[in-house]
This record gives structure tokens, sequence and C-alpha cells, in this order.
């Protein structure tokens, strides 16, 4: 792999990968977790866990003698199209250097209508701390180093992506146009989950006490942390309200690219702005990055 990459050949990224729903995983194996994971021969199977009334569903893409586990997250899922569990990227398993771990958002089965919850979880029910224990045990299972799994995911895939540096210090986090800070994003998605998960709107809920769930400067970052920090930088307001502030957290320019320490920020144009994440030319540098 890393031969490839001193070629600079560009990974090809299957232009509509999108997300997938229930209905088109009825021809995968579901399984047990536990250490069958680490020896199946499945092309890729689905597994389920519950904790605390939630219910959290995987799908493992497993690759012999991969040295590394990408654990990749959603970002908001059309519920006309999509039930739940809901998966992003799901043509791009073969794309990733290593096993890959397909993590879908509990809160979506909370409503039939909602399709973005940034893996928050449920009143105080935090999903992500249980996630975290999951991708551990299953690391475990595949001897895998912590310092070699990276999570990775776009818009609200890209908070939960920085967010997992809470609980998994040592894995990298990639995330590509994120948000940062949920009350300066747009209540008009902001507030279906507010509604739904928590019983509030952004007129009512208390962002400030809650801060350590909603607000990934809360838990500031240095550059010890293993970060990839990609920006779309005609997404105008993501780039001003999301990720120049998480750079001036991290001590680094926003205005250019560039690495400190173990984090990296790369940055690219397209027209279609926050629609638009990482090009087939951005995923290789992410790759390299990794």
């Amino acid at each position: 792999m890393l031969e490839l990459f001193r070629r600079k050949r560009v990974i090809q990224v299957p232009r509509f990968s999108g997300k997938v729903g229930l209905t088109d995983l009825n021809d995968y194996c579901r399984v047990d977790f536990g250490p069958m994971l680490a020896c199946g021969d499945d092309d890729r199977v689905i597994f389920t866990r519950e904790k605390n009334g939630l219910r959290y569903d995987f799908a493992f893409a497993r690759k012999p003698k991969a040295k590394r586990l990408f654990v990749l997250f959603s970002g908001a899922a059309s519920r006309k199209k999509l039930d739940p569990p809901v998966f992003q990227r799901w043509k791009w398993a073969d794309r990733f250097p290593g096993h890959v771990l397909y993590v879908s958002d509990p809160a979506l089965y909370e409503h039939e209508k909602l399709g973005l919850a940034w893996y928050i979880g449920v009143g105080n029910e935090d999903a992500l701390p249980f996630i975290a224990e999951t991708v551990s045990e299953l690391a475990t299972l595949l001897k895998i180093k912590s310092k070699r799994i990276v999570h990775y995911g776009s818009s609200g895939g890209g908070f939960a992506s920085l967010r997992m540096l809470d609980f998994m210090p040592d894995a990298t986090s990639v995330a590509i146009n994120p948000q940062v800070t949920l009350a300066k994003y747009n209540q008009g998605l902001v507030n279906p989950y507010l509604k739904v998960c928590h019983n509030a709107d952004s007129n009512t809920f208390d962002f400030v006490a809650n801060s350590d769930r909603f607000d990934l400067l809360a838990h500031p970052k240095t550059t010890d942390y293993r970060i990839v920090l990609v920006q779309n930088l005609m997404d105008k307001s993501h780039y001003s309200k999301h990720y120049s502030p998480y750079c001036r957290m991290l001590g680094m320019t926003p205005d250019k690219p560039g690495r400190k320490g173990r984090a990296r920020t790369i940055l690219f144009s397209h027209d279609r702005g926050h629609l638009q994440a990482e090009t087939s030319d951005v995923f290789t540098q992410i790759m390299r990055a990794v």
C-alpha cells in the first residue's frame, strides 16, 4: 500500500457510493458479536448489540492480514428512502487499507423521520462510549493496536469521528466537513433531534450544560492527537463556523493546509459545497495521512 502511495496513485472513489438501509441488507449474514468475527469468511456481516435500551447495529468487512481497523460513521440519512440500520460509504470497503466497521446511529430508531443524531444518544444515555467499547473489543479480537484504529466520517459522521477521541485518544480521527458546535449548526436539523431524543428545542435546550456532548470544543484537543481534518472551502458555513474554530483550538492556521504534530488539515474546493465530501484525490491524501 505504501508503494502505491509513493507512485502517487489516486484511489478511485465510487461517485455514487451513498448510504444503505434496512431493505438493502437482506442478503447479508447476521451474526453474534464474538471471536468468529476475527476468522469469518463472509465478505460482510452484520451484528447487533443492545445496552440501556438502545439498539446498536454494525456491519463488518474483514480483510485477511489487515493491520488497521477503519470505523465508519454516517451523516444525515433520508428517512423517505432509508430505514435503520443505515451505513454510509457502503461501496468503499475495498478502498480502505484495513478491516472496515460500519456503525449505524442507534437514535434513528427513536422516530421514523429522524435522519441525523450525531451519535449523541437519547436523553442521558450517551451512545459513543458503548460504540467505543465495541470498537475496542473488536480490535482486541483482531489483534489491532489502538493506534491503528481510524475513525472516519463526514458532516454529522465527522462530528462523531472527532468526538471518539474523548474515548479512544490513541486512535486517529478523520473528519470531512464536520459540524463542531451544534448550537451554531442549522437548527432546522438540530431541532428534530432535540425534540425526539431530549424533549426540547434549540430555545429551551441547555447547550452549555451539555457541551461535553454537543460541542467538540468543550474538551480541547491538541496536535498530540492523531487528527485529519478535511474541509471543502466552498462549504463556507462549515468552514467559518466549525472548521476554523477547531483549527484555532489546535493552534493551526485555517486558511491553508498544514501539518503540526500528529494533526493534519487538508483543504479542497468543489462547487457542491457541503454536499461534496472527499473527492478521489482527497481520499488518497487522507489515506497517506493515516
